[in-house]
This record gives structure tokens, C-alpha cells and sequence, in this order.
């Protein structure tokens, strides 16, 4: 069966994380998967690493005709039997491909496109094409249940089911390690390590994290922040700690391709975000028995409990980072408890074979159900996943 995925962004994030272990651990010999992206980046190198097939479609407007006829051509090309469109842009630039040459479309929703911090005219055009793309796509994967909630409540979201994001808990173990270390990056090892991973940009909110760091240095010196990424509000972000005087506490590396290295060095891993949908990051993270620090926004809440197995802090409150940063350097017995909590949930609820293996019996059903009837839109499927 060929599956055409398609996404967005190039660069390696969260998103197009799950989407490459997506690919690694669907039966090969089953499915053949093709990916287009819409902007350049790591994303088809490690894909071709792969052996699978990536074209890159350059595209910066929504409603791109041109885009949408090269995707079209693509698919009949590599005879696709489904497309599976991971996040709102990616869907936009595939439903019209779908209806055309009837093929099924599976839509991932990730982050739905009228989050609160929108403004107003933005949050009523995405929630315009949002209710567009879900009656377009013959299933909608939801991957929290705050994302499916919202979808049920505001758009009256059809044939919709709930598919966790997934991490390969082999892969991410707190055994792992790196040819990244401390003493290669001059962390002495005797501060407690905080490292934030994830892209510099308004909706992680890293500017938070670094002056509720600062604050909790005025407290105790014995703290290190480790940053790793790449975005707009980078130089920003630097710029305030070149001026708080910090930089001898914090230490930046750029995109590291594998992750595993950088969370094996951590004891803490923050993710400050102002909204999210079920954060890859803080998943890997906990499968390394990394302690977490996190906002209680969307679909974190559903893995991480305060004080359970990690800590919550709310939105936007530099003074709340500094008390949870110190809490966390002070108790190392915490840390542990923590952790190992962490772990078990993601070994429970959170592992990619699981999520492929339902993810490919969606594509199977899908298909079964195309073949026998094309004109015909595919009834819900939500038993599915949850048949004896």
C-alpha cells in the first residue's frame, strides 16, 4: 500500500520527529511511504537515510494552486493509495489532491490553527478552515484529548479518534549515551543542568525560562542552562542573557540531529510553552527518566501530573520557574521520583510501535473500504481501535 505523508516544515521538530518514527516502524514490507514537504531542511535527508522517498515542494502562501497541482501530480505518479497530511498546513496543501483523484485522506492534527493567543481575525479564519479541512479528510487523529475535545465542541469534528504521539522507548532510555558530554561543553559538573530543546519562537516561550533561570541564580550559583535550537526569537533571547549577565550559566549549542545525546546529559528538561498539543519533547524526555518542568497547556496535562511525575508552572511567570528551578536543584530525591514515574507512563501510554500499529490498521481499513466503494465516504471507524 503506498501512503503519501505530507508536512510542512523541513527542519526537524517535534511534528516531523513522530513523523519519522512513524515511517521507521510501519511494516516495510506492507507499506511504501513517500513524503513531500513544503520548505527545505534536514527533514529529506534523514528521510532518504531511510530509503524513502521525499520531494520538496517550496510553498509560503496557504492557498497555493500551483502547490496543489504538484502534489496532485505526485500522488498519481507514485499511485497513492492514501495521504496522510500531518498538521493544518501540510492539510490545506493536500485535501484538493484528495478530492480530486478520490484518494482518502487521513488528517493529524497537531496544533489546531485558532489557539487563544491568535487574535481575533486569525482565530476566526482558522476556525473557518479548520471546519473545512475535518469534513474533508475521511479521519482526523486527534493526538490528545484536549485536541479532540476542542475539535468535538467547536467544529463538530466527523470520524475522529484519539492516537497518542509515540516515542521508540528503545531508542530513549536512560542508558543512553552520547558523544555529546559536559566536560566537551565546559558544564561543571557540579551544577544542576536545565536544558531547554525546542524551537526559539512566541508559542515555547524561552524568554520566560531564561529570566525565571536568572532569578533562581540570584539564589544559587550552582545552576547551569543548556539551549539547543534554532529560531526567530534567538537573538532575542541571547540578547537578554548578554545582558543579565549570565552568560557563564548558560550554554547554547545549535540543531542537534540526534536528540537522545543532548537529553542524556540533562537532569531537568523545561519546556515552557504558552499552548502545545502532546509535546514529543517532553516524551522523549521522559523516557530518559529526564525530570520535567513544564506549563499545564493543552495536552501536557494529560502525561505530566504535579508533584507526580514532574512540575507544572503556570504560563508566563518567571518568579513560579525560579521557585520550581531551585525546588528541583535542591531535591535530587525528588528528581528521581519523578523520573522513574515519568518513564513507566510512556512505557504504558506513549510507545511508537503501539501508535504504528494503529495507525497502519486505520490505513488498512481505509483503504479495504475505498476499494469496494470509491464514491462513498468511509463510515466512522472509531471501533477500530478498539474492536477485540
Amino acid at each position: 500500500m503506498n501512503i503519501l505523508h505530507t508536512i510542512f516544515y523541513g527542519k526537524v521538530g517535534g511534528a516531523e520527529t513522530h513523523l519519522l518514527n512513524l515511517i521507521e516502524h510501519l511494516n516495510k514490507a506492507e507499506f511504501k511511504s513517500v513524503v513531500i514537504t513544503f520548505s527545505e531542511g534536514l527533514l529529506s535527508e534523514r528521510l532518504t537515510s531511510l530509503g524513502v522517498k521525499c520531494y520538496v515542494i517550496p510553498s509560503n502562501r496557504k492557498f497555493d494552486v500551483s502547490t496543489w497541482i504538484q502534489v496532485s501530480k505526485i500522488a498519481r505518479a507514485e499511485k497513492i493509495d492514501v495521504i496522510n497530511a500531518h498538521g493544518t498546513k501540510a492539510c490545506l496543501n493536500s485535501f484538493w489532491t484528495s478530492r480530486r483523484l478520490n484518494i482518502p485522506l487521513v488528517y493529524r492534527i497537531q496544533n489546531w490553527a485558532f489557539h487563544p493567543h491568535r487574535k481575533w481575525i486569525k482565530r476566526s479564519l482558522g476556525v473557518i478552515t479548520e471546519r473545512i479541512l475535518v469534513r474533508e479528510a475521511k479521519l482526523n487523529i486527534s493526538v490528545s484529548l484536549n485536541n479532540d475535545k476542542i475539535g468535538r465542541e467547536l467544529l463538530h469534528i466527523p470520524n475522529s479518534v484519539i492516537i497518542p504521539n509515540g516515542v521508540d522507548t528503545i531508542k530513549f532510555n536512560h542508558r543512553t549515551r552520547g558523544t555529546i558530554n559536559r566536560r566537551d561543553l565546559q558544564i561543571p559538573r557540579n551544577r544542576t543542568l536545565f536544558g531547554f530543546v525546542a524551537r526559539f519562537c512566541d508559542q515555547k516561550d524561552p524568554l520566560t525560562l531564561v529570566r525565571g533561570f536568572k532569578e533562581a541564580l540570584s539564589v544559587d550559583r550552582n545552576l547551569h542552562l543548556l539551549m539547543v535550537g534554532e529560531g526567530e526569537l534567538k537573538q532575542e533571547c541571547f540578547e537578554s542573557i548578554k545582558n543579565m549577565k549570565i552568560e557563564s550559566h548558560v550554554t547554547y549549542i545549535p540543531f542537534v540531529e540526534n536528540v537522545e545525546e543532548v537529553l542524556s546529559m540533562l537532569d531537568v528538561y523545561c519546556l515552557p510553552s504558552k499552548w502545545e498539543d502532546l509535546p514529543v519533547g517532553i516524551l522523549e524526555a521522559m523516557a530518559m527518566k529526564k525530570t520535567v518542568i513544564a506549563t499545564p497547556v493543552d495536552g501536557i496535562v494529560e502525561i505530566i501530573a504535579n508533584d507526580v511525575n514532574g512540575l507544572l508552572v503556570p504560563t508566563g511567570c518567571q518568579n513560579s520557574w525560579k521557585e520550581a528551578i531551585l525546588k528541583l536543584h535542591k531535591h535530587p530525591e525528588l528528581r528521581k521520583e519523578y523520573s522513574d514515574r515519568a518513564r513507566l507512563i510512556v512505557e504504558a501510554h506513549h510507545d511508537i510501535q503501539a501508535s504504528a500499529l494503529k495507525v497502519a490498521q486505520l490505513y488498512r481499513t481505509l483503504n479495504s473500504r475505498q476499494k469496494k466503494n470509491r464514491s462513498k465516504p468511509a463510515a466512522p471507524i472509531r471501533e477500530i481501535l478498539y474492536a477485540d
